[in-house]
């Protein structure tokens, strides 16, 4: 890839090549106008296959973990003998086989949580919780039930980018309560460690009396504030309050911690921000839109023995100016032991060197003479790759992969992973996958 700074080989590259679905890609800038078939630089090595799409957006779902607590309680005009209240947080396993509940508490923020009841589900910047469910008892002083509450918990939360203060929404619903209880009393609060504080900690002020079918939402906010050149990690608690009749809680009666913590950091781009690193960041880039050098990218990722990108093999970002430099002249430039010919305007225009693994990553930088050198072709529609250095034949061992691409799309290319780190918040060293898509 032709690139000026380093940062353009900076790729977080590689999860699983998916949805290369349509490759029959109308006028790429990388193809001939014409997309005629050129003379052929050489032996023909594959084409692009089609594959499934990947799950590339999110993580697998972790599951709420149970928690229980009884405290005694006052026999009042309401309650007559009732001693003791208690809280249970169902696990999620068990809730395949518990009763149907309606599901109100989907925080409005969660259009695109697609978590099961009582499971996360997290993406590198969003998380969502719903259908906790929370069952209140109420007992006399023979440890009989009296009384019976089932309450439905969610939330959800988008981080930023560019800033490390952030907003959950919480939600609750009452979904029916039995015997002799008539509604009960929540309230709610939020915690967080690792420098974090909970500027705005309840989603709404004291208890909230909800009957069944009731429901309270509201936001928590949090801020991070982090030093320059520095990251730290956040895990957020969540605290429930439950008690019956006019009663006011006052001590958590059950809660929970998200699975995945909050990394916020100062340490790329011009701004801090936070991520779920957790969730391994991935560059898209497209076909459509990259031509040459994203078929390079996704011929690699699925030919090579070593799969760079991939989620079994994913790439780790060099943010070493210097390094990425003479990553770049290990593969491409004056320090490889084979010198990179462009090929004639007539098989590719305005050739030039892009290289995969990416220059700014750990796995780039090695030399060009041990290099698998292809050309990638757009013919009828389909991408296909050529041997280019009938000297060196293309065993899918080698340890890189030097492409003849147009200088046009490697400088494309080689702006979008410039702008990635930034974006996704990948830190030195910190591995990540590419996706290409159609």
């Amino acid at each position: 890839m032709t690139v000026n700074t380093y940062g353009r080989r900076l790729i977080t590259a590689a999860a699983s090549i998916a949805t290369v679905a349509s490759l029959a890609l109308a006028g790429t800038t990388s193809a001939r106008a014409d997309d005629d078939a050129p003379p052929s630089p050489g032996p023909l090595l594959g084409t692009i296959a089609p594959s499934a799409p990947a799950d590339g957006d999110l993580t697998p779902a972790e599951p709420l973990d149970a928690s229980s607590s009884c405290t005694a309680v006052a026999p009042d005009r309401e309650n007559g003998d009732a001693t003791t209240e208690c809280v249970e947080m169902t696990p999620a396993a068990a809730l395949a086989g518990a009763p149907a509940i309606a599901d109100r508490a989907t925080p409005s923020g969660a259009t695109t949580c697609v978590a099961k009841p009582g499971y996360f589900q997290h993406t590198r910047f969003n998380s969502c919780l719903t259908g906790g469910r929370i069952t209140y008892t109420l007992r006399d002083n023979k440890g009989e039930a009296v009384g019976t509450g089932i309450i439905v918990v969610g939330d959800s939360a988008s981080l930023s980018q560019t800033s490390t203060t952030w907003r959950e929404t919480e939600t609750v619903s009452v979904a029916e309560v039995t015997g002799r209880l008539k509604s009960l009393n929540i309230a709610f609060d939020v915690s967080c460690d690792g420098g974090c504080k909970a500027t705005g900690p309840s989603p709404w002020a004291g208890a909230r009396t909800l009957t069944a079918g009731g429901t309270a939402s509201g936001s928590v906010t949090f801020s991070t504030p982090v030093g320059k050149g520095r990251d730290t990690l956040v895990t957020v608690g969540h605290h429930l309050y439950v008690t019956s009749t006019g009663a006011i809680p006052t001590q958590p009666s059950t809660g929970w911690s998200s699975p995945d913590k909050v990394r916020c950091d100062d340490a790329v781009g011009k701004f801090p921000g936070c991520v779920y690193p957790d969730r391994r960041a991935d560059l898209d880039l497209s076909l459509s839109r990259y031509g040459a050098a994203a078929a390079t990218y996704a011929w690699a990722e699925k030919n090579m023995s070593d799969h760079w990108g991939s989620s079994g093999n994913p790439l780790q970002r060099l943010a070493d100016l210097a390094g990425g430099e003479s990553h770049r002249a290990s593969t491409c430039g004056a320090k490889s032991t084979a010198p990179f010919v462009p090929k004639p305007a007539s098989v590719v225009p305005d050739d030039s060197c892009d290289e995969y693994p990416f220059a700014a990553t750990v796995q780039g930088g090695r030399n060009g003479g041990l290099c698998a050198e292809v050309v990638p072709l757009r013919e009828n529609g389909v991408w296909k790759f050529y041997e280019a250095d009938p000297k060196r034949p293309v065993t899918h061992d080698e340890p890189c992969v030097r492409a003849h691409v147009p200088l046009q799309v490697n400088s494309a290319a080689g702006g979008a992973v410039g702008a990635f780190p930034a974006a996704s918040r990948v830190l030195e060293g910190e591995k990540y996958t590419v996706t290409i898509t159609a």
